[in-house]
């Protein structure tokens, strides 16, 4: 069997590319068919080191799981990581390759074009489906002859594709209409299906619009997806995480309660995620530390710019909160930066150009930046229990206190504990079932606060949300055309 392929673009950022992708992918892989997800370029501060050691976006690792496949560097070849100041971090088939301005990472268009066409052509050969995602918008003028994510890539592949858009942000059908009026006319033709996501309310109201739509640009509307409000599915944007916090159920009052501080330069948000899904907890994400110290479990996150958010968290006067910390129950973590933070020193952060900075001096130890990045997926236990995560830093710290996981792949332990303060450079830990609850259920006894686990994993609830999602998308949208159309389409 060939492999059929079917891109999806959209009319801008953040209207649901991503969200589809993994649907359609639940949707065919429940069918049998071996399929895998392909971003070519993908901007994103939530990355995952998968178990090759690669580095790639959390998005394409969520439409893996979905398509009921293990990731791949492959399905990800190139990652921006934006640090300010118009600069990224570029990762390159999952190892980085250095920072870089724009119109430096233009000028390396032609080579990241043929390593996004042999990392794509790598899974036609293990793969009957490559469902692709664009990333914002394929219509931007001014960037067309560089879009590698979009416009680039479908010259290239020539494959079909459907335009979603984002009817809660109003203008639809303007949106459509222009996405294609400015298009080329190769790439124009390839669009065969509109795709509207977010709709709430009586779809009758729509008719005369997808009528007249249909009429000006000869593509049909194939699908009205309504408004998801939670799904297990990890966006890269950081913002549409953040909007997980919003979504949970409200506890009970007498429950454990948890904040994560958003500092300015917050990253990976999505290892909140398992916490938001125990519905008997409270979490919340906060820029008030007023807020964050009144929780049994303060956590300060991980940071694109550690030194940046640390001085923030001073001049919020964090230590004084500390303080009041320090004579309770309560109990704080620090996960990758935030874990630098609460050492005693940080010395040659070249994101923030500081050659060294007191840390918060609740644990033992000393960071040291070189450039020199970790890139490792770990298994280990804590608390008795086994845990699987990930390390994605530029930082070492050197231990001197006592170290809380143990790690299978290494003689060495990792993170660091004293009292009731804990720091581990390992995201995703909260992923592990038996972990998290562990945790949850000592810090809630000793704050004499109720903690019920959830009945599922973390796992199976993921697995059930995107099953439903793949049931919605199917039922919303004109199945058939969508299969018609990937039948048609042979590599």
């Amino acid at each position: 069997m060939k492999t059929k392929a079917l891109m999806i673009l959209g009319t801008g950022s953040s209207v649901g590319k991503s969200l589809i992708v993994a649907g359609l992918l639940r949707y065919f892989a429940s069918k049998g068919i071996k399929c895998a997800p392909f971003k070519s370029q993908n901007m994103s501060l939530n990355s995952v080191v998968i178990k090759s050691g690669h580095e790639i976006a959390r998005a394409q690792v969520a439409q893996a799981f979905a398509a009921k496949t293990e990731p791949s560097v492959f399905m990800n070849p190139i990652l921006l990581k934006p640090l300010g100041d118009a600069t990224s971090e570029l990762i390159v088939m999952g190892q980085p390759v250095g920072h870089f301005k724009i119109s430096e990472y233009y000028k390396m268009k032609t080579k990241l074009l043929t390593t996004i066409i042999d990392a794509f052509n790598e899974l036609t050969k293990l793969y009957d489906l490559i469902i692709l995602e664009g990333a914002g918008s394929p219509a931007e003028i001014n960037l067309m002859s560089h879009d590698l994510a979009n416009t680039l890539l479908l010259k290239e592949l020539k494959v079909p594709a459907l335009l979603i858009g984002d009817i809660d942000k109003g203008g639809i059908f303007a949106s459509f209409y222009g996405t294609l009026a400015l298009l080329n006319e190769d790439i124009k033709t390839l669009i065969k299906g509109f795709v509207i996501n977010k709709f709430r309310g009586d779809k009758e109201i729509l008719k005369p619009g997808l009528k007249m739509i249909y009429e000006l640009s000869k593509v049909p509307v194939i699908g009205v997806v309504p408004y998801l409000t939670n799904t297990a599915f990890d966006s890269e944007d950081s913002l549409s995480n953040e909007d997980m916090f919003l979504r949970q159920k409200l506890p009970l009052n007498d429950c454990l309660k948890v904040s994560v501080i958003k500092t300015p330069k917050i990253s990976n948000v999505s290892d909140f995620d398992p916490l938001i899904f125990e519905h008997s907890l409270s979490v919340n994400l906060t820029s008030s530390l007023d807020l964050a110290f009144q929780s049994d479990l303060i956590i300060i996150p991980g940071s694109k710019a550690t030194v940046s958010d640390l001085n923030w968290l001073k001049l919020n006067k964090i230590e004084s909160w500390l303080n009041d910390y320090k004579k309770s129950e309560k109990v704080l973590m620090g996960i990758c930066g935030g874990y630098q933070m609460l050492g005693k020193e940080i010395i040659g952060d070249f994101e923030s150009k500081s050659q060294w900075q007191a840390g918060l001096g609740l644990l033992d130890h000393i960071t040291v930046f070189t450039n020199k990045k970790t890139l490792a997926y770990r298994v280990g236990k804590a608390k008795g229990e086994k845990l699987t995560g990930y390390e994605i830093r530029y930082g070492l710290s050197q231990q001197n206190s006592a170290p809380w996981i143990e790690l299978e792949d290494q003689e060495a332990s990792e993170g660091n504990h004293r009292d009731n303060c804990y720091g581990t450079a390992i995201h995703g830990i909260f992923d592990s079932d038996e972990f998290r609850r562990v945790f949850l259920k000592e810090i809630a006894d000793q704050n004499k606060k109720v903690f019920e686990a959830n009945k599922i994993s973390f796992f199976e609830a993921k697995n059930n949300e995107l099953n439903y999602l793949a049931q919605v998308i199917a039922s919303c949208c004109e199945i058939n055309f969508i299969e018609d159309l990937i039948m048609e389409a042979s590599l």
